[in-house]
């Protein structure tokens, strides 16, 4: 039951759009958008883990409690699908990725084939930190019946991963805007997979750069032209490293794994290991090649669409028609209207 929920979970961030349309849609934050949709996804979450554990009541599942086994269903559904979302639209593809790996390790490291202290300690490690864990135990307490108040315990230890959850989706999320957008722009050059654009509203361009940029254009400019010249000669000699190390390392690991006869577990959890540290090598020198890029395009704006950013930053909207940021250049810093003007044509700065 836990598995068909969490898959169930899984098929519905890869079925609809996971980003919030901001059409018509005045200043919409990114935590609106975040939660809209996850109430869309949680309302066929919670029909799921209700027709699913009716299914189970009608073949015949004996339970101490049948309303209580419902509504731990119902309440495992609701985490499975708070994680699975959190992680999908924080990492995109990636975080779809690692739901897939952590079904593989959820099935034989949260008791649900055998006893816990049957298996390898790889997973007796794992097994505390899995939500199949806590799912899994509350629905025994439902079934086997309870005892001294622990399927409280287990719920309330289930719904730490969806508070978790909600802390990366909501926290994190918009501050992995730009990466996102790097991860969109990526899969649609690749036309392998079908992507969907990044709708989280944030500056492309962090915003001590753009005020070094209106400061000292010229000096601005040398210095990411020296920055890029210097990545440009790194950049191909850092792909190669990874290539290499991403192949010989896990190639000497499949020869270990064949020539042991113990402590196998060890040795694919060290392959899957380096194999993600190799991902995430990856994404940080392409992150930091696109960070140039972005630089570069900031060197190339125009005085007026750089305030134009530094206003929309300041305030959350796009300034009006007839407001016009300038440099003040008595007390030589940049002033930027906080309000519109009024019908005077004066500003409030």
């Amino acid at each position: 039951t836990t598995l068909s929920l969490w898959v169930g979970a899984f098929v519905l961030v890869v079925i609809p759009k996971l980003e919030t349309d901001d059409e018509d849609i005045d200043n919409l934050a990114p935590s609106q958008g975040y939660l809209g949709r996850f109430l869309l996804l949680a309302t066929l979450a919670a029909t799921q883990g209700l027709v699913t554990g009716i299914g189970d009541l009608i073949i015949g599942i004996q339970c101490a409690s049948a309303p209580v086994f419902l509504l731990t269903c119902v309440i495992t559904s609701l985490v499975y699908m708070s994680v699975i979302f959190a992680l999908s639209t924080t990492f995109m593809h990636v975080g779809k990725g690692v739901c897939v790996a952590l079904v593989i390790l959820q099935v034989p490291g949260a008791s649900g084939l055998y006893p816990i202290e049957m298996m390898p300690g790889f997973f007796r490690t794992l097994y505390p930190l899995l939500p199949f864990t806590y799912s899994i135990d509350a629905l025994r307490e439902t079934i086997g019946g309870f005892y001294d108040g622990h399927w409280f315990g287990y719920i309330g230890k289930l719904l730490i991963f969806a508070m978790l959850a909600f802390l990366l989706g909501l926290g994190a999320r918009p501050k992995l805007a730009n990466l996102n957008r790097l991860f969109a722009r990526e899969i649609k050059e690749s036309d392998m997979i079908i992507g969907e654009p990044v709708h989280i509203t944030s500056n492309e361009y962090r915003v001590t750069q753009a005020i070094a940029a209106l400061a000292d254009r010229e000096e601005y400019r040398h210095a990411i032209e020296r920055r890029a010249a210097k990545f440009a000669y790194h950049y191909p000699r850092l792909l190669l490293g990874a290539l290499i190390a991403g192949f010989v390392v896990p190639a000497a690991l499949i020869i270990v794994f064949s020539l042991t006869t113990s402590e196998k577990i060890v040795v694919m959890g060290t392959w899957l290991a380096w194999v993600l540290i190799i991902v995430g090598f990856l994404m940080v020198v392409e992150y930091m090649r696109d960070s140039i890029r972005r630089q570069t395009e900031l060197g190339n704006l125009s005085d007026e669409s750089i305030r134009t950013m530094l206003y929309r930053h300041k305030t959350g909207h796009r300034p009006p028609a007839n407001v016009e940021a300038r440099p003040d250049h008595s007390a030589d810093t940049l002033t930027i209207p906080a309000t519109p003007p009024t019908k005077e044509g004066k500003h409030a700065r």
